[in-house]
């Protein structure tokens, strides 16, 4: 089984959304930015709003971590968690 979580960032010029998928690289979404993170067996996917670091607010695009094929870098508007079962 295999879930997609959608991701739209939402937030001011000092804050980027961190979306982080267990065993990949973190994911810096920025306003506007949105991207989709499939989840499957016991992966855990969490967004975060945080403050934006200097090179994020130096680098237009997000940092894609390599994560996810399809990721269109733009967004993130929830803060949580979701554990589901059955991508990279």
């Amino acid at each position: 089984m295999t879930t997609i979580v959608k991701v739209q960032a939402h937030c001011n010029e000092k804050t980027e959304v961190r979306v982080t998928k267990t065993g990949y690289e973190p994911i810096t979404l920025l306003d506007g930015q949105e991207t989709e993170v499939t989840v499957e067996d016991d992966r855990l996917v969490r967004i975060q709003e945080i403050p934006r670091s200097t090179v994020a607010a130096d680098d237009p695009e997000p940092s894609s971590g390599g994560e996810e094929e399809g990721s269109s870098g733009t967004g993130d508007a929830a803060v949580g968690e979701a554990q589901e079962t059955a991508t990279a």
